[in-house]
């Protein structure tokens, strides 16, 4: 029982209510004074033990007795140098190999809710207990795997649920299973020996704080203000995204505004030129008419002619005549310097050639950096620092070589699981699990282990040469991490469909457990 306190803890001891809530059921059915109204033993054997003393020493005094004879002659006790150990006494007793446990339906599924979303590892703890994949465990499987199913269990346990008391017609007795209620993941563990916190909310979806959210049926009335209506409006929207929009439509209406401006500034310039150009036309066709009577033309009117021939360049704005300046400059400067180097070869290879060189010899201490250490970390920041100690007191830091394989058929597969209870269930897979890929991929990966290079010096090297062995001396393998861990990279595992898809998903659903297909 000690031995199953210690695996609880590690598994689910994070949240008080569920770890507490299983252990009553265990401690109920182990050490309750009326277990026999809800247990009856199906099955007794009789074993031999070692014979012990009704007094139980301590364990300081067990371990300094450790090394001395569990039994010593008498008649040889004087002699020195010579010690004659033999055997204790032994007794046979009687044990219990399989126990019927009456339980009640409530409780078991109060203490599935309790635990239901306890996490160990970044997977659920109760798929783990469950050995079940896809959250498809109830309080029948869970208890079936732990009593009847899992090779860890010494002591096979049918476990039976009740509504209450129930009359056993194979027993021919009536048993009246425990009454006690579980701990809700929200609620403290208070009994008369400890006392525990809630759960938190990473494992207690009660604990997490309920998020007021604004239903869509929500009325809004006249009497609340327009602060209080546009913050009711826009508090399901990021604040960020608010400050887009906002950003957005303060710039198409500076753009509309501007727009509209320089429109009515145009009419009213073309405006006014309309009528001047009007009026100097009615003044010249006045003069010529009065010149043609005197038979000649008068200079004013020929400079008003050729000024209107001039209207149409005034219409330009301001922006293209400051575009047209720029462009003049620029042609003006790059003809210059065009024209000095074609009437002076001399003054301009000379220097261009002697930047070159000086580019080029500085080329010398130019070095590229490959390390990736180097280019994504600083030398003085703290992440560097840390590495550095890390290295100096632990060794070095590897880094992990990736080999990422995609399938080309990206279309999922159907195949059958064999749950822990030998039913077939038909699962839909992603295409990486498709047999003919994982066969390939097995080979790649035997092919990569199993691949060497012979130096010029006549030496070997593989990748079990340069690989990273966490357990050398005692185990000189790599450390490789892929699926094909789980049957130890035997291609013929992977034959069977059933076999390899339930042996996978049993491994990464349950990796505690030792049962294997």
């Amino acid at each position: 029982m000690q031995k199953f306190r210690y695996m609880l803890d590690n598994l689910i001891g994070r949240c008080p209510s569920c770890y507490f809530n299983l252990l009553h059921i265990f401690c109920e059915m182990a050490c309750s004074p009326n277990q026999d109204q809800f247990a009856y033993p199906l099955e007794i054997i009789n074993i031999t033990r070692p014979n012990e003393n009704e007094e139980t020493k301590s364990e300081d005094s067990l371990r300094e007795d450790w090394a001395l004879p569990d039994y010593v002659d008498p008649d040889e006790e004087g002699e020195e140098g010579k010690t004659k150990v033999t055997s204790k006494p032994i007794e046979t007793v009687s044990v219990i190999k399989k126990l019927r446990y009456y339980v009640l339906e409530k409780q078991a599924n109060d203490f599935i809710e309790s635990c239901w979303s306890v996490r160990m590892n970044f997977q659920y703890a109760i798929d783990i207990l469950c050995g079940s994949i896809n959250r498809a465990c109830d309080h029948k499987k869970l208890f079936k795997y732990i009593g009847a199913d899992n090779t860890q269990t010494p002591l096979k346990i049918d476990f039976i649920f009740v509504n209450g008391t129930y009359y056993d017609a194979e027993l021919d007795r009536t048993f009246q299973p425990s009454q006690e209620s579980m701990f809700t993941c929200d609620q403290p563990v208070i009994l008369p020996h400890i006392s525990r916190e809630k759960c938190t909310c990473m494992d207690c979806n009660a604990m997490c704080p309920k998020l007021n959210k604004i239903e869509s049926g929500t009325i809004i009335t006249s009497a609340d203000s327009f602060i209080d209506k546009l913050r009711l409006k826009l508090s399901g929207f990021h604040r960020i995204t608010i400050a887009a929009v906002i950003l957005y439509i303060i710039f198409v209406i500076v753009f509309v505004i501007l727009n509209v401006l320089m429109c009515i500034w145009n009419v009213k310039n073309n405006r006014r030129k309309y009528f001047v150009a009007n009026d100097k036309s009615m003044v010249n066709k006045e003069r010529l008419n009065r010149s043609i009577e005197h038979h000649h033309v008068p200079l004013s009117v020929q400079d008003d002619e050729e000024s209107d021939t001039s209207f149409d360049d005034e219409k330009n704005g301001i922006l293209d005549r400051f575009g047209v300046k720029i462009d003049e400059s620029l042609h003006k400067i790059f003809t210059g310097i065009g024209r000095f180097c074609a009437y002076n070869p001399k003054y301009t290879l000379m220097p261009v050639m002697a930047i070159l060189f000086v580019l080029c010899y500085g080329s010398r201490y130019y070095t590229v950096t490959t390390d990736p250490v180097d280019l994504w970390v600083a030398h003085n920041s703290r992440a560097r620092q840390e590495k550095a100690y890390f290295d100096e007191k632990f060794g070095p830091f590897y880094r992990i070589a990736h080999l990422i394989l995609v399938p080309k058929n990206q279309s999922n597969i159907d195949l059958i699981y064999k749950t822990p209870f030998d039913a077939e269930e038909k699962h839909t897979f992603g295409p990486v699990f498709e047999r003919n890929f994982l066969l390939d991929a097995l080979r790649l990966q035997l092919f990569i282990e199993n691949f060497n290079v012979t130096k010029q010096s006549g030496k070997n090297i593989d990748l079990n040469t340069i690989c990273f062995k966490p357990l050398e001396p005692d185990n000189n393998h790599c450390a490789i991490i892929s699926l094909f861990q789980y049957h130890q990279n035997n291609l013929t595992f992977l034959l069977n469909e059933t076999l390899y898809s339930s042996q996978y998903l049993e491994c990464m659903q349950s990796p505690l457990t030792q049962q294997t297909k």
